[in-house]
């Protein structure tokens, strides 16, 4: 039987797909960038590619069943895509990695899991302290009220697989 952290993660790897461009948009924001922190990578859908494409990247990650299915994705990853990436758990509240990074990034409503403001701003204050002179902090966020009809019949269709 799964663990509760490897169920989670499963659903999270069903629902976080992505949005429509977005690993193009993060790919062009990270051009000629040297280093790439990615605030909750999760499995890695954005971070890999950013690796592939030459960046050295981190991933921060609090979850532990997500990290778990990133590191088996990097597994399976060419070596020289695996030696641009490192996997790291930690919460965006409170980490500190001792480095500087050309670009932060928070993809696909990262910062909507931060449900006070004193969480928004302890990790707004710590992504600014990892942020190398002239880099920058891009993130995209989305109303979850605001779904159109295709999010709605895509989760039905999840809730009968679900159930199932």
């Amino acid at each position: 039987m799964a663990t509760e952290d490897a169920r989670q993660a499963w659903l999270h790897a069903i629902l976080h797909t992505g949005n429509p461009g977005d690993v193009a948009f993060y790919r062009g924001v990270c051009s000629g960038a040297g280093r790439v922190l990615e605030i909750g990578c999760g499995t890695g859908r954005i971070l890999l590619e950013l690796a592939r494409a030459g960046h050295a990247v981190t991933g921060l990650e609090l979850h532990r069943g997500l990290l778990a299915r990133l590191r088996r994705r990097l597994a399976a990853a060419p070596q020289e895509v695996r030696g641009r990436v490192r996997a790291v758990h930690g919460d965006v509240r409170e980490f500190d990695l001792g480095q500087r990074f050309d670009r932060v990034l928070a993809p696909y409503n990262v910062l909507l899991c931060l449900l006070t403001e004193a969480e928004l701003r302890a990790a707004l204050v710590r992504i600014r302290e990892h942020l190398a002179p002239g880099g920058r902090f891009v993130f995209d966020v989305y109303c979850p009220a605001r779904i159109g009809p295709e999010d709605r019949t895509r989760l039905r269709a999840l809730e009968g697989a679900a159930a199932e």
